[in-house]
């Protein structure tokens, strides 16, 4: 008789919707405790009139992926809230964006991937509402197969590229926790 499949543990989930809060406290919300909270990042969103913003994390050892939609906005990672030096990709926003890290600016188109490190002061603005998809690994899990990897953070990943086309195709045909 075949045996049944080993039963495996569910994948830590939070969602997080600005809609289950009055208007008024949204941005309060969003920023509190999301921004500060969960992804330890400074939210600053540029239209706070009818902001609206929601986002999945999936929580795995040695991998967080974060999918999220939400209103124009600028984020933070200002040195007093640094927490680790894991490095997060952030793959494929739906608008125009901007990035800042190590003196580096890279101006950004929909579809476009960054690079960034948790463990040095950056920002990131998203011009409009947009949908996005951002994983974090720890630095340490990938440091010795990326030569020289200071070198590849704030450093723009072109929407055409096949690597990211593939890497967003994986993630959306594999990940079904869309916010």
């Amino acid at each position: 008789m075949p045996s049944k499949p080993p039963r495996t543990a569910a994948v830590p989930t939070l969602r997080f919707s600005t809609d289950a809060f009055p208007e008024r406290e949204r941005v309060a919300a969003w920023r509190e405790i999301f921004g500060r909270t969960v992804v330890s990042v400074d939210i600053e969103p540029l239209h706070p009139d009818g902001f609206r913003a929601q986002a999945t994390v999936c929580a795995l050892p040695g991998l967080g992926i974060l999918f999220a939609s939400n209103g124009a906005q600028r984020a933070i990672l200002p040195r007093e809230m640094i927490k680790h030096d894991d490095v997060s990709f952030m793959a494929a926003p739906t608008c125009q964006w901007t990035a800042s890290q190590l003196g580096r600016n890279p101006a950004l188109g929909p579809g476009d991937g960054i690079l960034m490190s948790n463990a040095d002061v950056g920002s990131l603005t998203l011009a409009s509402q947009c949908r996005l998809t951002t994983f974090c690994v720890p630095r340490a899990a990938i440091a010795r197969l990326v030569p020289d990897l200071g070198a590849a953070f704030a450093r723009r990943t072109p929407a055409g590229s096949a690597p990211l086309k593939l890497l967003v195709g994986y993630l959306a045909a594999s990940w079904t926790p869309r916010p």
